[in-house]
């Protein structure tokens, strides 16, 4: 009969110990790493933290494309009218290594303000023009592109037209 050694307990529990401490060393890092990738939910949080420099240059950005595009015209506020509010959403942008590429910042309108009738007639999902997608296959396929895991646009929605008049508060800085 072959005999079998009892578990040491004194083993198990610096083994526990080991992968306790290895768990929360892990913990540490990532912590570490999601204080240095802050995205900040609001502009004030944007413009005072210390990546504040970043945050206003992807706000720059982003008005630049708009007013490239004729995205709006800036008018007197009229009482008659429905004023939708707009917010800034911040993302940080990485690459397939996990390394920052770039901070993007996006202006968008809060449209549950709008008002059915006044605002919008009717609803729309936009979606990606067929032209533009048979393009990318056609020169992914052609130059023998690795298939991307994402894409990233910039103004994706500043190529449609709107029929109705939209009036949209003025953003923060």
């Amino acid at each position: 009969m072959s005999s079998v050694a009892p578990p040491n307990p004194t083993n198990q529990l610096i083994d526990q110990s080991a992968d306790s401490e290895k768990q929360h060393s892990s913990t540490l890092l990532a912590t570490a790493l999601a204080v240095n990738e802050y995205e900040p939910k609001m502009f004030k949080q944007a413009t005072s933290c210390t990546d504040a420099p970043r945050w206003i240059t992807a706000m720059q950005t982003e008005l630049k494309l708009m007013k490239k595009q004729n995205v709006w015209t800036i008018v007197p506020i009229l009482s008659n009218r429905n004023i939708v509010d707009c917010k800034w959403v911040y993302k940080i942008k990485k690459d397939s290594a996990g390394q920052i590429t770039r901070y993007k910042a996006r202006l968008v309108a809060k449209g549950f303000s709008q008002q059915l009738g006044t605002d919008f007639d009717e609803l729309f999902s936009p979606v990606v023009r067929y032209d533009s997608l048979r393009l990318l296959t056609a020169l992914s396929i052609s130059l023998s592109w690795k298939r991307p895991n994402q894409l990233d646009i910039k103004g994706t929605f500043f190529y449609g037209s709107l029929n109705e008049e939209i009036y949209m508060r003025l953003p923060l800085g």
